[in-house]
């Protein structure tokens, strides 16, 4: 007999096929990067420059439930000045962006916290175990097991990274086969590990910033620096930057901003089945 409840779901895309034409995503304002989503894809995180009677500063993280199309703005964890990047656990309790609110101006990775079901996060706290001098920023967090950021403690924007070690970062290592003499940005990784997207103005790309990728063997391995490829249909119709914010577990869609029609928006492709 034929059961056919025990046949096995098409895969929702075909992972090794290019991403088809990005377009904006519906009901986020002008002037906002740095998507980054739940599992499930219902609420976003972003930052945005839309003015607000809720805004705090010139940059502020903002929260859009997909289902209602209702934008939040935290303003427990807004500033006055600039908070971008935000990146967001599965179940929405930790909360980590990039915000230039130290009292020097410099850029800081900041963490904040909230109960499950809590509507408002605790008192944060600036990252500073991984021990980098200079602007850090674009946190991304892998599995639990590592910090993925940005620094110009060195040079003009490099990729670190920083495993999580009970619960504390450790002291974060560039990624020397990533990194260009030009300035990188936004790492980030597949829900496997094995594939890392990112933003460059290196050599070989279009006009400014473009999105690259690389794989790696294992997640014990570095990326390889030979794999390093532009995602060239993200970036060949465009005259502006562009920076990866997240990409979906099953690797079928990825978000990203972009001003190459004026002001930054959040977009999104999809890899065809």
């Amino acid at each position: 007999m034929n059961d056919s409840s025990a046949k096995d779901a098409a895969p929702p895309c075909d992972t090794t096929r290019p991403f088809t034409s990005p377009v904006p995503v519906e009901g986020i304002p002008d002037g906002s990067e740095g998507a980054r989503l739940t599992p499930d894809e219902r609420t976003i995180y972003f930052a945005t420059s839309a003015t607000n009677a809720s805004a705090s500063g010139s940059d502020d993280i903002v929260q859009l439930n997909r289902s209602n199309a209702r934008l939040t703005w935290l303003k427990a964890v807004n500033s006055p000045v600039r908070d971008m990047y935000p990146w967001i656990n599965s179940d929405e309790t930790q909360l980590l962006f990039s915000s230039n609110r130290s009292s020097g101006g410099g850029w800081q990775i900041f963490e904040y916290r909230r109960s499950p079901g809590a509507s408002d996060f605790g008192g944060g706290r600036p990252i500073t175990e991984f021990r980098l001098d200079g602007n850090v920023g674009y946190p991304w967090i892998w599995n639990g097991k590592e910090l993925w950021l940005v620094t110009d403690a060195v040079g003009a924007g490099d990729i670190y990274h920083s495993a999580l070690v009970n619960g504390s970062f450790a002291t974060a290592t560039a990624e020397s086969n990533l990194n260009s003499a030009a300035i990188e940005s936004a790492p980030i990784l597949s829900s496997d590990g094995l594939t890392i997207f990112f933003g460059s103005g290196r050599d070989g790309g279009f006009q400014k910033d473009d999105i690259w990728t690389a794989t790696r063997p294992t997640v014990n391995d570095a990326f390889v620096s030979s794999s390093i490829r532009n995602v060239v249909e993200l970036n060949q119709n465009s005259s502006g930057n562009e920076r990866p914010s997240w990409i979906s577990p099953d690797g079928c869609r990825i978000y990203f901003g972009s001003d190459r029609s004026g002001p930054w928006k959040i977009y999104v492709a999809e890899r065809p089945r």
